[in-house]
């Protein structure tokens, strides 16, 4: 009896979650697409869909640790008094930078330079020459630190860097840098290095925070170097793995002017973890030689802004590119504003081409990623499936003018959920450096074939119809 009375109070129990849950849902008005596929969740995995909603669905947005955070951030900003204009637009883009800077109070920098890396060998080569010529600070912010041999060799140098009386501050993701052990917070601590995990998670908070997480990978040295794109500290980045063969990716060196961008990024991430102000300083660099000149402006988002700024800045590139659009994305699951302006183009006489994955790290992912390519395919959009690895670069490139690289992938999660940045480069001749980077992965890419993806099994139909329908909870 006592049994039968309490598996029907647990029961009643689990109704009235069930239910509350679901309000909750409807009264945040969200996306009624992604409200709809969190109730099929919930409903459909008794129990499960409830922990899948704790860990990932939840809106922190309206949270008081954003609130709190970003008046704190507004109170320290008004003591440094700091003002500048938007900087000078390029022609035919003044609406791109301007929208950016509304959005992000981020303005245009001349005198920028870059050098683009396409593998983790090169790009490591040339940070780790960077940090042994710091002299006063090296910020660090990245989504993944592993414990590993590159992490180790990263982190090495960093303490060496540090007991020279350099300024050593790291901002890594609790959740993405999760093995990073304590005794190695404890090395970096010994050596002065400021080791801050970016929303910690521990057991009563535990549903609150996992759903939002820091994918950004930067690093800026003494405030004149820095560097940007979709490489975390791993393995991976150098050796690729055996699964799928080589991991290719696209990263950028900067200097001069635009790195400040990229500190003012790292300065509104430190003070979210440490209540303080990072310098933002930056010096002219006399290191150009060799380098791209562009004009460079950042655009970030995440759930402490009101606007989604950088699925904007990509709607904005679509929508007023005149010949063309190259893209290039790991995770490819666009919401439906993404997919009406990629197929508004393309209906326009745009030429869009998007370089996908053919293999992946994220299997569940890469299923969603396929069911999104035969509408569009219809619509004239040219999708290319990367075979000489696992392609995780985040590109676009239009009209030989305008490049957007950084850490966002053109899905739900990026352009709702993570915090995210992105460097927007303006110039003829940095387009054409990543234009060509772009042509190159073509020749590694296998074209997508209508005829040969009717014919696909049923049952991998199935599998992806399946996936998409849970790719806007994922």
């Amino acid at each position: 009896m006592f049994a039968e009375i309490t598996y029907w109070i647990f029961y009643a129990l689990y109704i009235y979650a069930v239910a509350m849950t679901i309000i909750v849902l409807m009264l945040e008005n969200r996306n009624p697409i992604k409200s709809i596929a969190w109730i099929i969740t919930i409903i459909s995995t008794p129990v499960i869909g409830l922990i899948l909603y704790a860990l990932f669905g939840r809106d922190f947005r309206k949270g008081k640790t954003v609130e709190k955070a970003n008046k704190a951030y507004e109170e320290a900003l008004k003591m440094l008094d700091e003002r500048h204009d938007a900087g000078t637009p390029v022609d035919g883009y003044e609406n791109l930078s301007q929208l950016i800077y509304n959005l992000c109070d981020e303005k245009i920098y001349d005198n920028t330079y870059i050098k683009a890396f396409t593998d983790g060998s090169t790009l490591y080569d040339s940070i780790f020459a960077d940090i042994e010529t710091a002299k006063e600070t090296i910020y660090a912010e990245y989504y993944i630190i592993e414990n590993d041999k590159i992490s180790t060799r990263f982190l090495d140098a960093l303490v060496k860097k540090a007991k020279e009386g350099v300024n050593v501050k790291i901002v890594a993701d609790a959740v993405g840098s999760w093995r990073v052990t304590k005794k190695t917070k404890q090395y970096l601590a010994n050596a002065g290095i400021e080791f801050h995990e970016f929303l910690p998670v521990s057991l009563p908070l535990f549903g609150k925070k996992i759903n939002y997480r820091n994918h950004r990978k930067l690093l800026i040295i003494d405030n004149e170097t820095g560097y940007i794109g979709g490489m975390n500290v791993a393995d991976r980045y150098i050796e690729g793995k055996p699964s799928f063969g080589k991991w290719r990716d696209t990263h950028i060196r900067v200097v001069g002017d635009g790195v400040q961008g990229l500190s003012k990024v790292f300065r509104k991430d430190y003070h979210f973890v440490s209540r303080q102000l990072s310098s933002t300083n930056t010096k002219p660099s006399p290191k150009a030689d060799g380098l791209t000149p562009c004009k460079m402006q950042t655009v970030f988002s995440g759930p402490d802004m009101e606007y989604r700024a950088i699925m904007q800045t990509y709607l904005r590139i679509i929508m007023q590119s005149k010949r063309y659009v190259y893209i290039e994305t790991p995770y490819f699951m666009p919401n439906e504003a993404v997919r009406s302006a990629l197929v508004t183009a393309a209906k326009s006489g745009v030429e869009i081409k998007i370089i996908i994955p053919l293999e992946s790290d994220e299997r569940f992912v890469l299923m969603s990623t396929y069911s999104y390519v035969k509408g569009l395919a219809s619509a004239g959009i040219q999708f290319y499936f990367y075979k000489a690895g696992f392609i995780h670069s985040k590109l676009i490139v239009s009209d030989d003018k305008i490049v957007s690289i950084g850490s966002a992938n053109m899905d739900f999660r990026s352009l709702e959920h993570n915090f995210e940045t992105n460097a927007i480069l303006y110039g003829d001749e940095t387009a054409a450096l990543f234009r060509g980077i772009y042509e190159r992965d073509l020749v590694d890419s296998e074209a997508f074939d209508m005829g040969r993806w009717k014919s696909r099994p049923f049952s991998m139909r199935i599998k992806e119809s399946i996936a998409r329908l849970f790719s806007p909870v994922f």
